[in-house]
């Protein structure tokens, strides 16, 4: 099960990434790949752009 984003406190439901299921890294659930590398989190932009495709928003897949 997993719990809140350890680095942003999102909730499971809040998450974005890997169409809402998170990231995983070292056995840690993360919200986002942001949160996962320790940078800022992505669910906020994703939440405001969603429906437009990461090819859309010029993003090189990472």
């Amino acid at each position: 099960m997993k719990n809140v984003c350890p680095k942003c406190g999102r909730s499971p439901v809040e998450w974005q990434a890997n169409c809402g299921e998170g990231v995983q890294k070292e056995g840690v659930w993360y919200c986002c790949a942001g949160c996962a590398e320790g940078t800022d989190c992505t669910c906020a932009t994703s939440a405001e752009n969603k429906g437009v495709t990461a090819y859309e928003l010029g993003s090189s897949g990472r």
